[in-house]
């Protein structure tokens, strides 16, 4: 046992919960523009997990450029929420000082603030954004619109939106404030696999102990 982990404390962070009214009206936006949230995801996880990445060659390059493209398109407001690893396992690249730069310049650029509850985040944002993270999966569940850069454990799954290419997914974001709510079928397919991935499939491994020796 650690001899100091009597006086080791936990910061646990106060989250706080707002409506889209709320966030509109502190990031001075148009409340009847869509909100489109970009999940970045961890840099170092998972960069080929799913085979050759098909827009961009890896977590870095993908999130940088869909930053890039996002700069020109105006007619929805961005929110960029980074994972939350990076900050746990102190990566070298820093997004703090790209998204600032980016708040500073783009007044319809934020990002998402670090004690916003997620539950808020979900019901404010209309449209998710991910390279391959489970929001994929999450977001179409609860009727959300999602566009998917890269293949995933999900993506033959139809209810997603899937650029076959670079071209593609810039014009997937300059019509992105078109993109109608998702219907219903293509929300229960989410939901089933959901279901499969977090519950069916899960297999009990015996190698690991139920309690520590």
């Amino acid at each position: 046992q650690d001899p100091n982990f009597k006086n080791k404390s936990i910061n646990i962070k106060k989250l706080i919960s707002l409506t889209k009214k709320d966030l509109c009206k502190i990031n001075k936006w148009d409340y009847n523009k869509k909100i489109v949230t970009i999940f970045l995801p961890y840099m170092i996880d998972g960069n080929f997990q799913h085979g050759r990445k098909k827009l961009y060659k890896d977590n870095f390059s993908w999130s940088i450029n869909t930053l890039n493209i996002i700069k020109k398109v105006k007619n929805v407001n961005w929110l960029i929420r980074q994972h939350p690893n990076e900050a746990r396992y102190k990566t070298k690249i820093n997004f703090n000082s790209i998204i600032n730069e980016l708040e500073k310049e783009f007044i319809h650029i934020k990002s998402v603030p670090e004690n916003l509850n997620p539950t808020s985040i979900k019901m404010i944002t209309d449209v998710a954004v991910t390279s391959h993270g489970s929001v994929g999966v999450e977001y179409p569940s609860f009727g959300k619109q999602c566009i998917v850069g890269e293949n995933s454990y999900y993506t033959h799954g139809g209810f997603n939106i899937c650029p076959r290419n670079k071209i593609d997914y810039k014009k997937i974001f300059i019509k992105i404030n078109y993109l109608k709510k998702i219907d219903k079928v293509k929300q229960d397919k989410a939901k089933i696999a959901l279901f499969i991935f977090l519950i069916f499939a899960r297999v009990k491994n015996t190698f690991i102990p139920e309690h520590l020796p």
